[in-house]
């Protein structure tokens, strides 16, 4: 009976684990303020696992404990009524370290904090520098496509001082929330290490909680990724070919019935870089074996990538464009490379995230070459079998 009952519990745990969400870490000055409890709130009601860090009850930043949401994510809400919210100058460094670790963030700030924290690592390492001004309610506005603010089109009730975001031009950071002075409050930006979303406005500036709920359903989306687990079939979604036709990645990969390498990445990208040379060996070693080898760009235009293969004709396999990043959200890549090794059958089978060693791919690629050959036998012996009856 005990033995049971234990049994009961494990499974149940199991269970509760399974069915809860992604591990979030939420920072706040306080847990009295109306923003924090706005976005515990939401989250909670997403099934989301939250770590609470409340900084006034605090006596220095918890670098250890958020250190533990590398893989996952964190949000940092600083509120200039609350000075136990600001970002101090030891933070600023921790949070250039977190990030360059693959980590990612949601930062809600009307101010980053004393005079002194718009000058530290933080901002220049992330890309931007702000500006004081002030705004009269008004309207927040998205831009076209853009996975966190397609359609956006919100009112907001505030009357005060806030940041104006002046990202550097060629940091790889796309303004994506204007308000309607024409200013810059939303930003996001996906590196080769790490995924952050900045906004200068606070969560209780919305006039409608629905409306309030759909951006933070996205933007959290955006930040972590769908989750994409090994056997699971690849995700489907629209891709732009060289040509400037449209396709999907689905009738892309049907014109072979090879094992597929997928890999994500972008020119400006410096692990995929270091990644090429590593692909190109794979490729001249697989090409007449049953492996194709698929790249797909994130969100760059046609010109510039036919520049970039003009620069590396040793990339002879196709590549194609996921315009407005759905692709990356869709197989849950934070980071790039991202690289994805498919069955062809399309079904996931090996999922790394960064630069990755020839040697490992190759050994996973002829593990699934095995199955593939396995189950092609199977399939000729069962119609034989059934030719024989």
């Amino acid at each position: 009976m005990k033995l049971f009952s234990l049994s009961l519990v494990l499974f149940l745990s199991l269970i509760i684990n399974v069915m809860a969400g992604p591990k979030v870490a939420l920072i706040t000055g306080s847990e009295t303020s109306e923003n924090f409890q706005v976005l515990n709130k939401y989250l909670k009601k997403k099934k989301y696992r939250v770590t609470v860090f409340d900084l006034s009850k605090l006596e220095s930043f918890p670098e250890e404990g958020v250190t533990k949401f590398e893989k996952s994510l964190v949000i940092r809400l600083v509120e200039k009524k609350i000075k136990s919210s600001y970002i101090t100058a030891l933070e600023s460094d921790f949070w250039q370290t977190f990030l360059s670790s693959r980590g990612s963030m949601i930062l809600f700030a009307d101010t980053l904090g004393e005079a002194n924290i718009y000058d530290s690592l933080f901002p220049d390492y992330v890309g931007f520098q702000n500006k004081k001004i002030s705004i009269n309610n008004g309207e927040l506005s998205g831009v076209d496509k853009d996975l966190i603010s397609d359609k956006m089109k919100n009112d907001i009730s505030f009357e005060g001082e806030t940041d104006e975001i002046l990202p550097y031009s060629n940091a790889g950071i796309d303004s994506i929330i204007t308000h309607s002075s024409g200013k810059v409050l939303g930003i996001k930006k996906r590196s080769c290490s790490y995924k952050i979303s900045y906004f200068s406005f606070l969560p209780t500036w919305f006039k409608q909680e629905k409306a309030r709920n759909s951006f933070l359903e996205k933007t959290l989306d955006w930040n972590l990724g769908f989750a994409l687990g090994v056997d699971m079939d690849a995700p489907d979604f629209p891709v732009l070919k060289m040509d400037g036709t449209e396709s999907k990645l689905s009738t892309e990969l049907k014109k072979q019935e090879n094992v597929v390498v997928l890999e994500f990445m972008a020119t400006w990208c410096s692990s995929c870089a270091t990644q090429l040379p590593r692909m190109v060996n794979l490729y001249n070693k697989y090409k007449n074996k049953g492996v194709s080898f698929y790249n797909i760009n994130y969100k760059e235009n046609i010109d510039l990538v036919s520049k970039y293969l003009k620069k590396h004709p040793e990339l002879k396999w196709p590549i194609v464009i996921t315009e407005n990043g759905l692709g990356m959200k869709r197989f849950g890549v934070k980071s790039l490379p991202g690289i994805f090794i498919l069955d062809r059958r399309r079904r996931v089978k090996f999922i790394h995230k960064g630069i990755t060693s020839e040697k490992k791919l190759e050994s996973e690629i002829n593990e699934v070459l095995k199955l593939n050959n396995f189950d092609t036998l199977h399939n000729k012996l069962e119609r034989l079998h059934s030719l024989t009856k």
